[in-house]
């Protein structure tokens, strides 16, 4: 009996061991890129990595608030280098929104570059452009479209040359 016990051991841990060696595929890690746009910056175009509707519980139905963020990362760089923007607007009855013209029209754009030791951070300022939404008030796919001028700030204070900046994207509302 002790053999026969001894053998049904050695069987169940054949079988626990090659069940429990199970060859997982590689990683591979994700690139990130939502297809839903492209822009256009100082002249070089990139694919979005994300683009997203903010949904904050307290705002009208109407306002729309838009975050997008794609990687700018150059052929020499190795850590990373996003671009992020948002672009807000109080309500999108209408759906041509100019920089000059529309107060209710805010737009943050700041470059993350952490191969820059020195300024790792930028602030840029619209000077110049429009904004096109086609909003959908019940739901579902918008798009947005800019074609802007921005130009880097320094407390606050636009200093160098106009960086032409431009895209578009579409998100999906959900109400």
């Amino acid at each position: 009996m002790k053999t026969w016990m001894k053998t049904v051991l050695v069987v169940i841990a054949l079988s626990l061991t090659i069940v429990a060696c199970k060859k997982t595929p590689d990683f591979v890690n994700p690139v990130y890129s939502c297809e839903c746009g492209s822009m256009t910056w100082n002249g070089d175009e990139y694919q979005l990595a994300l683009a997203e509707y903010i949904n904050a519980p307290d705002t009208a139905l109407l306002s729309r608030r838009y975050y997008a963020t794609a990687d700018v990362q150059l052929e020499d760089e190795f850590d990373a280098h996003n671009l992020n923007f948002t672009i807000e607007v109080d309500t999108v009855i209408k759906s041509v929104f100019f920089v000059d013209a529309d107060p209710d029209l805010i737009i943050d754009i700041e470059e993350v570059n952490f191969n820059d030791p020195l300024l790792p951070v930028r602030d840029y300022q619209t000077t110049g452009g429009v904004v096109n939404i086609a909003a959908n008030v019940l739901g579902g796919p918008e798009t947005v479209s800019f074609d802007l001028i921005v130009k880097e700030t320094f407390d606050g204070i636009p200093v160098g040359f106009d960086i032409p900046f431009s895209g578009s994207f579409t998100v999906e509302i959900v109400n």
